[in-house]
């Protein structure tokens, strides 16, 4: 294709000096061609005949426009920069079957739109999970990421949330994440076998062993059974309590 430009270039060039020099020359007014008019004939049909180059040359090559100016809210000079916290999530210790959820605060320090591009597990050890897997964030904006923990056997968890990203401070950004699954510990300050983490249940009253959650309830003013009652298996209630009246003492 340069070639054959080339070359039509050269006819244009050549049949512009033969116009010029048949221009430049006086007619022989004794000869004419068949339209009369001497060599203007010759004269129009080389005309023509370079017009008809030109066209098609021009036809031939590309048409360049110049390149596209940025708009008006696009910075080509502007950056993403992540910042995220906690850099570190800690779960703690939960029982077996036991779901805890934390925030993970993205904001973007730069002056361009953030694109997370991913959000995932390196080790895709499933109990650990985001809600978001992709996402934008606006400059100066921040958004919060849920990462949950779950499992359902006994042992200690450890994964990384890799965040991907058009960051200038760096594309993959890594958030260590920790969680525990243990046996509970029965807390039974009173020794009834009741308490926080106790297979029997719970217990209102540290202080007292007759009083936990299931005990029998006592006709004395106090909730034995911690179900925010007193005395409610007794009958005559709003009556005073006598001596050898049931199981009153």
């Amino acid at each position: 294709m340069n070639g054959l430009t080339a070359l039509r270039r050269g006819v244009v060039a050549w049949s512009c000096c033969l116009l010029l020099c048949l221009a430049c020359t006086e007619p022989d007014v004794g000869t004419s061609d068949s339209d009369g008019q001497g060599r203007v004939g010759d004269v129009g049909a080389v005309s023509d005949a370079i017009d008809a180059a030109v066209a098609d040359d021009d036809a031939e090559l590309p048409q360049l426009t110049p390149d596209a100016e940025p708009g008006p809210d696009v910075n080509p000079d502007g950056f993403a920069f992540l910042v995220a916290e906690p850099v570190a999530m800690d779960f703690g210790v939960l029982q077996v079957g036991e779901v805890a959820t934390q925030d993970l605060l993205l904001e973007n320090a730069g002056d361009v739109a953030l694109t997370l591009s991913s959000l995932s597990m390196l080790d895709a050890s499933e109990s650990f999970s985001t809600n978001l897997q992709q996402t934008f964030v606006g400059p100066g904006q921040s958004k919060t990421v849920k990462v949950t923990f779950y499992a359902l056997a006994l042992g200690t968890y450890e994964d990384t949330l890799r965040l991907m990203s058009n960051a200038v401070n760096g594309t993959a950004l890594d958030i260590p994440l920790l969680g525990t699954v243990a046996e509970p510990v029965c807390e039974d300050p009173d020794g009834d076998l009741h308490g926080i983490g106790c297979a029997a249940g719970g217990d209102c009253d540290e202080s007292e062993p007759t009083i936990h959650e299931g005990a029998p309830e006592i006709c004395n003013g106090l909730d034995e059974d911690c179900d925010g009652l007193h005395d409610e298996d007794f009958v005559g209630l709003m009556s005073a309590c006598e001596v050898g009246f049931g199981a009153c003492t």
